[in-house]
């Protein structure tokens, strides 16, 4: 498998000379093709800094993050606005749909911005709906939703483009357990059905214990990583998480 992702020496600081704080210190992990990532850890370890460093929506200080082998300091104006539409899709914890526009409309639309044609958009929005479960709402608004099918439709509109990488803030962060297990349930089909790359930042052990590997950060380094086994069940992968989140001094925010 190809690699995807390819944080190497990461660093992030805040501050000035006399009063430098380090988010991220010298971390580097890489994703492959088709990997569903999980990053954990503590309130202030650097996790929410690392993944605005990959969305692009910050810059490190030293240190480099690779997409798809494009080194992102190196890209500015138009080329940066393209890269972000056409290589990374993105879910966000409050969902950010757009009030005016039906479910459909919002999937669709970033089809449209890159020019895809009206049939072509149409098929692709229905296929992924029908992969997330959320035909029957594609012509609501999001006001006639509830949190669980407007985030499975922020999902669609997230992998509707065939980024190379999604990323994940928390997704489940404004769900309740049910529609939780059901956003995440979807996360794992379009991972296993669309082969769709993902990289989810959460603190929440119910919901990485769907991922297939999980990365643990405490400041701002890498603490360490463990893998979901072959034939590993999910509940058993959950209580090796809440092993290491234990000796992270986490808290646990949901009983399996």
């Amino acid at each position: 498998m190809s690699v995807i992702l390819d944080v190497q020496n990461a660093e992030k600081y805040y501050g000035n000379k006399g009063n430098l704080t380090a988010a991220l210190n010298d971390l580097s992990f890489s994703v492959s093709e088709g990997e569903f990532v999980g990053i954990m850890g503590a309130s202030g370890s650097g996790k929410t800094t690392l993944l605005n460093c990959v969305s692009t929506i910050d810059s490190l200080s030293a240190g480099r993050v690779l997409i798809g082998g494009k080194n992102l300091s190196e890209l500015k104006g138009r080329e940066l606005d393209r890269f972000r539409s056409e290589v990374l899709g993105f879910i966000f914890q409050d969902f950010n749909l757009l009030d005016t526009m039906t479910a459909r409309e919002n999937i669709a639309l970033a089809l449209s911005v890159r020019g895809e044609k009206a049939g072509s958009a149409e098929k692709k929005v229905e296929e992924i709906a029908g992969i997330l479960g959320i035909t029957d709402v594609l012509d609501k608004f999001p006001v006639e939703m509830s949190g669980g099918q407007k985030q499975r439709v922020a999902c669609a509109r997230a992998v509707v483009t065939d980024p190379k990488l999604v990323l994940a803030d928390e997704p489940t962060g404004a769900l309740d357990s049910k529609s939780s297990k059901a956003l995440m349930e979807s996360l794992c089909k379009l991972n296993t059905e669309r082969n769709s790359t993902i990289l989810m930042v959460t603190h929440d052990t119910f919901s990485a214990s769907y991922a297939s590997r999980i990365l643990f950060i405490r400041d701002g380094k890498l603490f360490t990583e463990i893998v979901r086994e072959e034939g590993e069940i999910r509940k058993d992968f959950f209580k090796r998480i809440v092993d290491v989140t234990s000796l992270l001094g986490g808290e646990l925010d949901e009983i399996i």
